[in-house]
């Protein structure tokens, strides 16, 4: 079946949500990678992609098998392999690495499983990498990081689409549609699929609200309270948006500033061991366009943002706009130096 064809078949309502999320469905020239585990959506996932991408040779699926549930993790193996098989779609197996950290916890397991990925979709010649986060996913991780602490990025939760890597990216195909939908979609098709028994246990965080703490609310407020969550993050992601773009602006300020204090236009890379900012009284900077300004920064040399606490970002602002000069020099995670000196706030990694 030609992409021409299978756009012209009728869509259901799981697929005409790919391309509402997805506007720029590839063309059959391009490749694919997608992220399966056998679950219900990533499932899904897979038999809406090949109706809808229409050649199937373009299509390769990617499992990860973390190794933490036995014979229920090579069980997800084999059935992805043989799902795989049935279709006659490639798929490329990853473990954890003999030698490599160890998987410990949920961010050790995301971190080895999204390095595979990118590897993978290299090695294949893949720009785009598909993921099956679905929009009950984005209202789950929404509350979740609201009730663990978060700025705007954890409220707008997850996108539907993120740069992975060099010309690669992360696509959520079904991040506007419910679980509901996904599983009504299989049923419709007679489409088997694994069931996680580690998605039941309740001492985890994000099952207890997925299980207790969404359905209880849900109760009181009615069926539209996802749409209204995600609504409201919708409008936090137009929100962080503008202030990146401030930020982006303010940084080409700092820039020139540089340039005019050392005689020379300064080419800021990720071989930089310092981020040099002047302080308010020279620059006038708005606190969220700052904080938004330092994460770009963070971002580009690779520095450990997810471990600044709410305390040092405090920290950070209250030097960046205090008056006078004098200030000792104040630690950071990842072993980085807060200092002032003269009319400007530096963050340093020492080092030779």
């Amino acid at each position: 079946m030609s992409h021409k064809q299978a756009s012209q078949l009728p869509f259901n309502d799981v697929e005409a949500s790919v391309l509402e999320a997805w506007p720029r469905f590839p063309s059959s020239r391009e490749r694919l990678l997608l992220a399966v585990s056998g679950g219900a959506d990533s499932v899904a996932m897979f038999r809406v992609i090949l109706r809808m991408h229409g050649q199937a040779s373009l299509v390769e699926v990617a499992h990860f098998n973390h190794l933490l549930r036995g014979a229920e993790s090579d069980a997800d193996e084999a059935f992805v392999q043989n799902l795989c098989g049935h279709h006659a779609v490639n798929c490329w197996i990853g473990k954890p690495e003999k030698n490599g950290p160890p998987i410990q916890s949920e961010d050790s397991a995301r971190v080895a499983r999204y390095r595979f990925l990118e590897q993978t979709a290299y090695r294949i010649g893949a720009r785009y990498v598909l993921t099956a986060h679905t929009a009950s996913d984005r209202a789950e991780t929404m509350l979740h990081n609201l009730f663990r602490g978060t700025g705007l990025t954890g409220v707008r939760s997850i996108q539907a689409t993120r740069n992975l890597g060099s010309e690669l990216v992360v696509v959520r195909p079904l991040i506007r549609c419910s679980r509901k939908n996904v599983i009504d979609y299989l049923a419709e098709l007679g489409q088997d699929f694994r069931h996680d028994s580690s998605n039941r246990d309740v001492s985890f965080r994000r099952n207890q609200i997925r299980h207790e703490i969404l359905p209880a609310i849900r109760s009181s407020y009615g069926d539209r309270l996802d749409e209204r969550l995600l609504a409201f993050a919708d409008e936090i992601a137009e929100l962080e948006a503008w202030i990146l773009g401030m930020a982006e602006q303010y940084l080409e300020q700092v820039e020139q500033l540089l340039a005019e204090r050392f005689g020379t236009v300064r080419q800021f890379g990720a071989h930089d061991r310092e981020i040099c900012l002047p302080r308010n009284q020279i620059l006038p900077v708005d606190w969220p366009v700052l904080r938004s300004a330092l994460s770009i920064r963070y971002h580009q040399l690779d520095w450990p943002l997810g471990k600044m606490s709410r305390g040092h970002w405090n920290t950070v602002r209250a030097m960046h706009q205090q008056t006078g000069n004098e200030s000792p020099s104040l630690n950071l995670p990842g072993g980085l130096e807060l200092s002032l000196q003269e009319d400007w706030l530096f963050i340093r990694r020492p080092g030779p």
